[in-house]
């Protein structure tokens, strides 16, 4: 932030321009939101609101990156967080860029909650929606939910209340009514 405002300390205070100081902390990846200010007779003031990662966003390449809840690329990491949701994208650009379209799957990423944090290794786009890949390769389709948060309920009931052996996918587009398909010669 330091480097991005470009004041020289000991620069008169009436020669900064807050605008355009304003204008570069903006552009860092990391950076929501802004506000510089004089705060005389010598100081300038600085509030940043900092962009918080919410998944981790995974591209067929095999590169991650962490996005917020806007969808903007905030960096490129080596693994994935462990203590976020991870999604899959066609790209990851570079940090500062927002990916656009991702919205069903930010909803759901949101949605999920921490008890099924360990079952979903990924949720997918589809052309309904929002699939999870599950821990053993069990597909669910979550559909194309408000908010999946009742996608979400309807998958931590059968997970915790259903016999999971022999469960090739499961169906909660309609969370009233999930449907559970087994394969018998896999068992």
């Amino acid at each position: 932030v330091l480097d991005a405002l470009s004041i020289r300390m000991g620069a008169p205070m009436t020669g900064i321009d807050l605008h355009e100081a304003t204008r570069r902390v903006a552009t860092l990846p990391r950076v929501a939101g802004v506000e510089v200010e004089r705060d005389w007779p010598g100081s300038v003031v600085v509030w940043v609101v900092e962009r918080v990662a919410v998944v981790n966003a995974t591209d067929p390449s095999g590169r991650t990156a962490l996005l917020d809840a806007d969808g903007m690329v905030l960096d490129h990491v080596d693994g994935a967080d462990p203590g976020l949701p991870t999604v899959r994208v066609d790209g990851v650009g570079r940090p500062g860029t927002r990916l656009t379209g991702l919205a069903p799957l930010l909803d759901a990423a949101d949605a999920v909650t921490g008890d099924l944090a360990a079952w979903i290794v990924a949720l997918v786009p589809t052309g309904a929606g929002v699939r999870a890949e599950l821990v053993g390769g069990v597909e669910v389709d979550l559909g194309m939910g408000n908010s999946y948060r009742d996608e979400m309920r309807a998958l931590a009931t059968i997970l915790h209340r259903v016999e999971l052996s022999c469960i090739v996918g499961i169906d909660v587009s309609v969370h009233d009514i999930p449907v559970v398909r087994r394969d018998d010669l896999r068992c």
